[in-house]
């Protein structure tokens, strides 16, 4: 038989899947469709996407697949009965339920289609036969009744125009004016997924129902308390969007990347709304280039505009809620906010977004340095972008791009959000993965191997909450290795503790003033933290150059100005971050298969998860676990104890107590340490307050969870405050210590122990156990180290590090170590012994004498502190969990009796031995449990609440400060302990608004339970319906137009290949006469000698283009080869079998008599002879080989 070629079976292949698709466009709905056909190529097909020439927001791209045709969207009844079959006779799984699992496997794992098909295909087989199991993913889609609701663009990544397809799958720029349209390679191409924003919206807020109205589970640092969310004064039905874009590469071996753009609802409360379910996809962009704004984004902010300006209906559980649509603020790094704002780069000129500061050139350094005494904090407007963007283009006029005070040109984007208020900096790029690992970069450089060793050993033990999940796999030298969490541990929490003693005083001053000011804006809870941070910043940024050198002042410590005034307009820097976007951008790069439309598969696969995969949130409910028997060895040791302290708190039995080792509360689990025990994890280490109506913050160790009459209780051993305070290390103004001793307290553990209620519980904390210890040694064994201030001294062949604390005779520096309530370190030589009972302990400051700069002497130009804390810092708090990026305060709130500390990690030295002249007391390591707790306490915030806080908290940036009132200069007293906080101090009141959701029930619970639902309102029955039916009728109509409209394209094609070529078509009917009376035949049969079977010579395939073709065929069937051979050209007229052969090319294909002698005189009977000149040659061939 004649072998066709490659191309000509693939030609065939298109047009057959073109006539598939014109039969499925205009069969009746009834018509019954091969649904469980798969495709040759199912990952490349489905993704084929035709896109018109025309940019129209409101045209729906139309898939070409017959996989998306074959999609039936209106449910009959016929299917809901068949999900309600079992998968086979005898069954107990119902195939909806099978279905779903089997939806919910390959979703979760990121099967690509070939691989789902090739396991539906296995379970198939497995399964008792007959079952109803579809055998492709075709199958289970229909099932699901999914409706595909994302929309697929192809642009040429160089005239930004609509590509069309051009052959199977490769596409191709048809714009004349494009260079890439005349050349023959494959231009760039650019693919942009947008998402439907509604339906993404309401899947959301239906998953997580449970959670609307409730005020008491938002921090107050939450964005909802930030003045931008509060200038809206109706707050019902709100929902809020903060957006969100980055690039990530995709195709590291094609370098193309993806841009996705995401949303999270505000009005869903930390954590839930960074859960991967419940962050909405806008757009995404993939390409070898980067994104255009006002190309990717057009579409999707003409949405948000109208979302905005018109609002909408979504329907959760069966009301519906009429939704008013806002943006909060758009969040990126430094190089994307440029690009998506259009304005200059982080490492040019006038690159701050919300200041008039102009960097200047440093020939020095080779880049642009923005200096604090240079600072112009004049603040930029909206009017003003929108200015200097018209003139930037009108001064580039197609040429190469002019910034005017640091804009390039307009922003699609600044049509949703205000310039620069909702444009702000990303707390992870600019602090977590920018400033710290810079600074420690430095660091480094005068560090000995043996302190990073000493610091990357410390890194490594650490006990944190299990739920936080941070290990520090890297070394201290390679901070900008780490990753964000690493880095947001480091400054929050454990970066003080580790660094004492280990970097010079100057450095570690100044690196304490920079963790407090990040711990203060990371969630604050009153305008007086944001205030005392904007004044450390301004401190740090100030004396940055001095304690480094001039090349520090770069544009990244310059945006850390802004960063107060960013969390005054949005909340704290801990829920305006870019942490759970940044894994959304990884969590969608596991969709994409291969290598070609990668962004429509991750549109498709994300889609039709979310469709499919809509399970409900439940809140969960606080509860103990893990019940221990009331023989346990742990319980039998504290039972005395705890009988003691049962009947201070109730007066029940100690025989109905059970004891626990765990304890959920909503999101937060805390552990008592036998559970912690056999773990590298510390979730023990609680903040507490005595009683509901105390704000004195206490820390402890929990021991047992104790359930007694449905009351939990937590058996605890409290920690006390340390005599010696974190001030004693650093040289600093005074006006800091108060600041630094209350956020950064040193705590000991201690005998007492206490039974209070699991609701008095704040929050969990880290700690760090230290040791410290002294030694008394003789000068000449002490050398000066590199560390500035510290010392090393030898003993025993081994070198120690530490600071002099006592220099003179071996009698003085005896008796100063005897009031020390330290241990003595054991493994340095000294004469000195202990006397058995020490003095009372008087912690003395180190030496002053220093030989190198200090922070000490600097004016920190700020007031006392104000002691006003939120009047509601007793509710149970939400915990500060970094791996969720939910984080509430890690500083308790401040009591009556200004007794507030923070749980931090320990400041003490790790080790350290120092001498000078003669003889010197050297502290060391302590013997004693000391430690720096860090502790996230912060309240909840209610529905609707009145906040107090300070009226002197400072305006946003301007150049001119304005001079403080009588009122705001009094409201910086420091009131004494003994008085209340609020003594002295001017304060308001404002109302406080969370997000309230009130909806229209469309069904009451009698109308549903009654058989005729008279009570149903019409107009919400007509939306019920219409959301039901009629919406997937009208997407469907949608997509058959777009589908006739590529019919028709191809139509127009073809025909303007047909006018270059004529063509004779017969319209004549089989067996009607021809033109001059003659039959045409509608059968022809030939018996062949072989088989003895008739064949029908008209069925043979065969058109009057390619009549040899034809004839090659009939000649294979009538003749053998020696047959063929032994016929001489003279004889084949009178042979019947040649007569036969014209006679079925001219029934086949309508030829009069002179057409057909013409046809076979000049063309086919040179084939025929052809065909038997190389059936003789063959013969002879064969002969000549035997």
């Amino acid at each position: 038989m004649y072998s066709y070629s490659y191309k000509v079976i693939k030609r065939r292949l298109i047009r057959q899947a073109r006539r598939q698709s014109l039969h499925h466009a205009l069969a009746s709905p009834k018509s019954s469709t091969d649904d469980y056909s798969t495709d040759e190529n199912p990952e490349s097909t489905n993704m084929e996407v035709y896109s018109l020439k025309s940019r129209d927001n409101s045209d729906i791209p139309y898939s070409s697949s017959t996989d998306q045709i074959d999609e039936d969207n209106w449910i009959s009844d016929d299917e809901c009965q068949e999900e309600k079959r079992p998968i086979y006779t005898g069954s107990s799984i119902m195939l909806s339920s099978a279905v779903r699992l089997i939806n919910d496997f390959y979703l979760n794992n990121n099967l690509d289609k070939q691989t789902v098909n090739n396991l539906l295909r296995l379970i198939k087989s497995l399964l008792p036969q007959p079952n109803l199991l579809p055998p492709t993913w075709k199958g289970i889609n229909k099932l699901l009744h999914y409706t595909p609701l994302t929309s697929t663009t192809f642009l040429c990544g160089d005239c930004y125009e609509a590509c069309e397809t051009s052959g199977s799958s490769s596409k191709k720029c048809f714009n004349p004016r494009c260079k890439t349209s005349k050349e023959q390679n494959t231009p760039e191409i650019v693919e942009i997924v947008r998402f439907d924003i509604r339906a993404q919206i309401q899947s959301i807020m239906n998953r997580n129902i449970s959670l609307l109205n409730q005020s008491h589970l938002f921090p107050l640092s939450d964005i909802c308390f930030g003045e931008q969310y509060q200038e809206v004064k109706n707050n019902n039905n709100r929902i809020t969007l903060v957006v969100h874009s980055d690039g990530a590469p995709l195709v590291r071996s094609s370098k193309k990347s993806i841009w996705p753009c995401f949303a999270s609802i505000s009005e869903l409360p930390p954590p839930v709304r960074e859960f991967q379910k419940n962050i909405i996809i806008l757009a995404i962009w993939t390409s070898r280039k980067k994104p255009n704004v006002n190309i990717f984004l057009e579409q999707t902010i003409d949405d948000l505009i109208c979302l905005k300006k018109n609002g909408t209906s979504i329907f959760i559980a069966n009301s519906e809620y009429q939704i008013q649509l806002a943006t909060q603020f758009f969040v990126s790094d430094l190089p994307a906010k440029a690009l998506f704002c259009c304005t200059t780069n982080f490492n040019g000129y006038s690159a701050c977004t919300y200041c008039a500061s102009r960097g200047i050139w440093s020939a020095e350094y080779n880049k642009v340095l923005y200096p604090y005494a240079n600072n112009d904090l004049t603040t930029r407007t909206h009017s003003g972008y929108l200015k200097a963007a018209q003139e930037a283009l009108h001064k580039s006029n197609g040429k190469k791009e002019v910034a005017v005070d640091g804009i390039k040109g307009l922003s699609s984007l600044l049509q949703i959000f205000n310039y620069p208020k909702q444009i702000i900096y990303d707390f992870m790029h600019l602090v977590c993965l920018g400033h710290i690992p810079y600074v420690i970069n430095r660091w480094c450089l005068n560090m000995g191997k043996e302190t990073i060793l000493e610091i990357d050993n410390d890194l490594r033990q650490l006990r944190i909450p299990h739920n936080m999940r941070v290990v520090f796999l890297e070394s201290f030298k390679m901070a900008s290795q780490w990753k964000a969490k690493n880095s947001r541990l480091f400054v929050l929490h454990v970066g003080v503790p580790v660094l004492v003693n280990r970097l010079p005083i100057l450095l570690f001053s100044h690196f304490i003033v920079y963790s407090l000011a990040i711990k203060l804006l990371h969630a604050p809870t009153t305008k007086a933290e944001i205030s005392l941070a904007e004044r450390l910043l301004h401190f740090y940024c100030r004396t940055a150059s001095n304690v480094y050198d001039r090349s520090i002042e770069i544009f990244s410590l310059h945006a850390h100005i802004h960063l107060p005034y960013q969390v005054r307009q949005h909340g704290g820097l801990a829920h305006m971050s870019a942490f759970a976007f940044e894994s959304a951008i990884r969590y969608i790069q596991k969709k994409a298969h291969g290598y070609t439309n990668l962004a429509s598969q991750i549109g498709y696969w994300i889609d039709i998860q979310r469709a499919t995969q809509s399970h409900v949130f439940d809140l969960p409910r606080p509860h103990l676990i893990d019940k221990l028997h009331g023989n346990d060895p742990t319980v039998l040791r504290y039972l005395s104890i705890i009988q003691q302290l049962l009947p201070t708190t109730t007066s029940v039995d100690i025989q109905t107590v059970c004891f626990y080792k765990r304890y959920k509360s909503m999101f937060v689990t805390y552990h008592t340490s036998l559970y912690d025990l056999p773990f590298n994890s510390n979730s023990h280490v609680i903040s507490f307050v005595e009683t509901a109506e105390s704000n004195v913050v206490q820390y402890a160790n929990v021991i047992l969870f104790i359930s007694q009459n449905d009351k939990d209780l937590v058996f605890v051993q409290k920690y006390l405050s340390a005599q010696r305070q974190i001030s004693s290390y650093v040289e600093l103004p005074n006006e800091l210590h108060d600041p630094i001793n209350r956020y950064f307290p040193i705590l000991s553990l201690s005998n007492n122990f206490g039974i209070i209620p699991v609701s008095n519980i704040r929050h969990k904390c880290i700690a760090v156990p230290v040791s410290k210890s002294f030694s008394v040694v003789k000068s000449k064994q002490c050398a000066s180290a590199d560390v500035d201030g510290c010392v090393m001294v030898q003993s025993g062949g081994k070198k120690y590090m530490g600071f002099i604390f006592e220099t003179g005779t071996f009698e003085k520096c005896s008796k100063a170590a005897d009031l020390l309530s330290q241990k003595q370190h054991e493994d340095i030589e000294s004469d000195y012994e202990r006397k058995e009972k020490s003095s009372n302990v008087n912690d003395s400051k180190p030496s002053e004498a220093k030989t190198f700069t200090t922070l000490k002497d600097v004016p920190f130009s700020i007031d006392p502190v104000p002691n006003n804390f939120d009047q509601f810092s007793c509710e149970p708090p939400v915990l500060n969990s970094n791996d969720t990026n939910v984080s509430t305060p890690i500083r308790p709130q401040k009591a009556v009796d200004n007794s507030r500390k923070t749980a931090a990690i320990s400041t003490t030295p790790m080790a350290s031995i120092v001498a000078e002249t003669n003889s010197s007391a050297v502290i060391g390591k302590n013997s004693n449990r000391e430690s720096i707790r860090n502790s996230p306490d912060s309240p909840l915030a209610a529905n609707s609440r009145k906040r107090t806080f300070d009226d002197s908290s400072p305006s946003p940036p301007s150049r001119s400060k304005k001079k403080k009132s009588k009122k705001g200069r009094e409201s910086h007293i420091t009131s004494s302990e003994s008085e209340s906080d609020y003594n002295g101090i001017t304060k308001t009141v404002d109302e406080i608004r969370t997000p309230i959701f009130n909806g229209r029930r469309l069904i009451t619970p009698a109308a549903a339970s009654s058989p005729i639902a008279n009570s149903i309102d019409k107009d919400s029955l007509l939306r019920a319906i219409e959301t039901k039916y009629l919406t997937p009728l009208l997407v469907g109509q949608e997509r058959l137009e777009k589908m006739m409209k590529s019919l028709y394209k191809n139509q127009v094609e073809i025909q303007k290949a047909l006018k270059k070529r004529q063509m004779l078509v017969s319209i004549e009917e089989p067996g009607t006469p021809g033109e001059n009376g003659t039959d045409f035949s509608s059968t022809l049969s030939y018996k062949t000698h072989a088989t003895d079977k008739s064949i029908d010579l008209l069925k043979i395939p065969g058109t009057k283009e390619k009549a040899n073709l034809y004839v090659t065929n009939l000649i294979q069937i009538m003749y053998t080869m020696d047959e063929l051979a032994e016929l001489q050209p003279a004889d084949t007229y009178e042979d019947y079998r040649y007569q036969l052969i014209k006679e079925a090319v001219r029934s086949k294909f309508r030829l009069n008599g002179d057409q057909l002698e013409q046809m076979f005189t000049d063309w086919l009977r040179e084939v025929f002879l052809a065909k038997r000149r190389v059936a003789v040659s063959k013969l002879k061939r064969s002969q000549q080989s035997e």
